[in-house]
């Protein structure tokens, strides 16, 4: 699955605000437990806005260096796709076998902005602590800001299930984490809902109402599964 950091563009374009005061300890897999899924993918982005900072490629270097370093990242490799008055660091390595990271240091420094992000993005095929990465990437990025985190599992069901069948696991998320419907969409092979529960420790402000979970259903003809989607606060992945 094609990473776009969609939720990053969000974040930038629309000008979202987050939030993360703490409410209780659940979180993304307590739900995704819930749908009966099989896991095909946890990705677990973080990013620090840092504002009126322009980073050269050499900075940009020594800073993915030295977050490596602290996350025990192994084989990373950099790539450099910065321009005049543009870094753009690219770096992947990983953690552990079937656990693959980015590390990405974009900045600008134009005659009318100067600002700077590091993204971190965590993708593993296997179950992990999300809560104990997110700790451990807060203290590395603690020196730049605070840094944000979007979650997402990706599960699936190896047959094609009917869109009443679709609705009934939705449902079952919905209620049992008293979720509060502010988005839906719906056609014959696809559902989205975004919401907002007491239940997350964070959300964003979008449209002027608090959004902090968003769940989608979609069925894909050429692998014969129904994929299942679980974002905290979106979606952060194409699909």
């Amino acid at each position: 699955m094609k990473r776009n950091y969609l939720f990053v563009l969000i974040i930038l374009i629309l000008g979202l605000t987050y939030n993360t005061n703490a409410v209780n300890n659940k979180n993304s897999t307590d739900i995704f437990n819930l749908t009966d899924a099989e896991l095909e993918e946890i990705n677990i982005n973080a990013y620090v806005d840092i504002a009126d900072r322009y980073i050269t490629s050499n900075e940009a270097t020594g800073i993915i260096n030295k977050i490596g370093k602290k996350l025990k990242i192994t084989n990373l490799h950099s790539e450099d796709h910065s321009n005049d008055g543009n870094t753009q660091m690219v770096s992947n390595g990983k953690i552990k076998e079937n656990q693959n990271i980015v590390i990405i240091v974009q900045s600008t420094n134009t005659e009318d902005i100067k600002e700077s992000n590091i993204v971190i993005d965590l993708t593993t095929q296997n179950k992990m602590q999300i809560s104990k990465w997110k700790e451990d990437v807060k203290a590395v990025l603690k020196a730049y800001g605070k840094a944000e985190f979007n979650v997402c599992i990706t599960g699936s069901y190896d047959k094609k299930l009917s869109n009443a069948e679709e609705k009934r696991k939705l449902e079952k998320v919905t209620k049992s984490f008293a979720v509060k419907k502010i988005e839906s969409f719906e056609d014959k092979d696809f559902l989205s809902i975004t919401g907002y529960t007491n239940n997350f420790n964070n959300w964003i402000a979008y449209n002027g109402k608090k959004v902090n979970i968003n769940i989608a259903m979609r069925y894909n003809n050429y692998k014969k599964k129904t994929y299942v989607w679980i974002g905290n606060p979106l979606i952060s992945i194409g699909y």
